[in-house]
């Protein structure tokens, strides 16, 4: 999807059941290699999917990760645990405000999906979702996401934030860190949910507090790789 960020896809055995938002931990069954948590990138079906995908992002070190997407190992066997996890879609009565770094997409993507599918009433609600990457080369699933917009009843406006494109570039959208963009009109009785590096969340945070939204009503997933752990 993107120089770093792979789409892996997993065909398991029987049907899995989980909800939005929730993730794994993924092992290779042939290898030491330690296992590694990932979120779905798709919602559920009610008899539960046999197909599952996930969006990895190769890291420096991250042996996990780039074993998953190396063009080598695929049909090779994984090994996947239950679904962990409570980052769910709660209010169902209150605008929503998304925020995702990274390959911390997944999970969003797969919470909108699931509303969408569910016929869910928060699809009447106004949805911002923004998302934060470096560079264009790094943005990616847009047109599923317009889809998806397409979908929703209410607002659905789409943000994504450059936080080191090149000045003279021809990129005409919004630069700079992500949670710059959280607002007022997008936080004041909101509920948000956030997923991505654990200095963007904690950052979003503030963010949103700051602009009036309970602490109580921010959710959020934060994503570790293994480039971020010293040996």
């Amino acid at each position: 999807m993107t120089h770093d960020i792979s789409k892996v896809s997993v065909s398991l055995e029987s049907h899995i059941h989980y909800r939005a938002g929730q993730y794994v931990s993924i092992q290779s069954s042939d290898t030491d290699i330690p296992a590694r948590c990932y979120s779905f990138a798709q919602s559920n079906t009610p008899g539960g999917n046999q197909l599952v995908s996930f969006f990895v992002r190769g890291v420096t070190g991250g042996r996990m990760s780039n074993w998953l997407i190396d063009p080598l190992n695929v049909n090779s066997k994984v090994t996947l645990s239950a679904a962990n996890g409570d980052f769910y879609l709660r209010d169902q009565s209150a605008p929503v405000l998304c925020v995702a770094g990274g390959s911390g997409l997944a999970p969003i993507i797969a919470l909108i999906e699931e509303a969408i599918q569910n016929n869910s009433a928060i699809v009447d609600q106004p949805l911002t979702l923004l998302m934060g990457v470096r560079s264009q080369r790094d943005i990616y699933y847009q047109d599923q996401i317009n889809s998806l917009g397409t979908q929703w009843r209410n607002e659905f406006r789409f943000t994504p934030v450059l936080s080191d494109e090149p000045v003279a570039s021809n990129w005409l959208g919004h630069r700079g860190f992500v949670t710059n963009y959280i607002d007022q009109k997008t936080s004041l009785g909101a509920t948000g949910y956030l997923c991505g590096p654990p200095p963007m969340i904690d950052a979003a945070m503030i963010k949103m507090q700051e602009n009036g939204m309970d602490l109580n009503r921010i959710f959020f997933d934060k994503f570790l790789d293994q480039s971020g752990i010293k040996p």
